[in-house]
């Protein structure tokens, strides 16, 4: 006589977590993407996720190894040195090459988490090449404006000090009152025009 075994099992569990699974990553992927900065999440040196901008900015995609981007590695083996320690990473000034090699300036903090039952990495990158270039300029315009009135002051400070002696000498003469008069207000106004620069 045959005998038929049946084995049923209720697969519907397995169906909604799964599909809850998805949700959650769609969900994240949104809230990644409305970010106005560069974000990604690597978990053992591999990109799990990113957003359109690490992807515009960075060159970045899902599978990507994360060390690719820093131009010193250096740099990123600090980073997760100081998170290995406790310590935050928050706004460390980090070079990173673009999607066309250039080297960018970015301002990058990294926050450990936990990401689908395994240790991870958030990372927030901001570009700050254009606020570096900006401040390089100011701090070489601010030079220029030192180093031109420090000329000009030893310019305009060599005659000014013959005008004074001059005029002590021409007091040292006796003029009369009306002379005497004119040379105390050259010698006042040399004074103060000296003491400015």
């Amino acid at each position: 006589q045959k005998m038929n075994i049946a084995n049923i099992h209720d697969l519907s569990d397995q169906k909604k977590a799964e599909q809850a699974l998805t949700e959650q990553r769609e969900q994240l992927q949104e809230i990644l993407d409305s970010s106005p900065t560069t974000m990604a999440i690597s978990r053992d040196g591999v990109i799990r996720k990113v957003n359109d901008n690490g992807t515009a900015m960075l060159g970045l995609q899902t599978g990507d190894t994360a060390r690719k981007m820093y131009v010193d590695l250096e740099q990123r083996k600090k980073a997760l040195s100081a998170i290995g320690l406790g310590a935050q990473v928050k706004n460390w000034p980090t070079r990173m090459y673009n999607t066309d090699g250039e080297i960018l300036d970015t301002l990058m903090s990294l926050h450990p988490f936990v990401y689908e039952g395994k240790a991870a990495l958030l990372a927030w990158i901001s570009d700050v090449t254009e606020l570096t270039r900006a401040k390089v300029l100011a701090e070489e315009a601010a030079k220029a404006k030192s180093d031109f009135l420090a000329s000009m002051s030893h310019e305009i400070r060599t005659p000014m000090n013959a005008i004074l002696g001059m005029t002590h000498l021409c007091i040292q003469t006796n003029p009369d009152e009306k002379q005497m008069n004119y040379l105390v207000k050259i010698q006042k106004a040399a004074n103060v025009l000296l003491s400015i620069i």
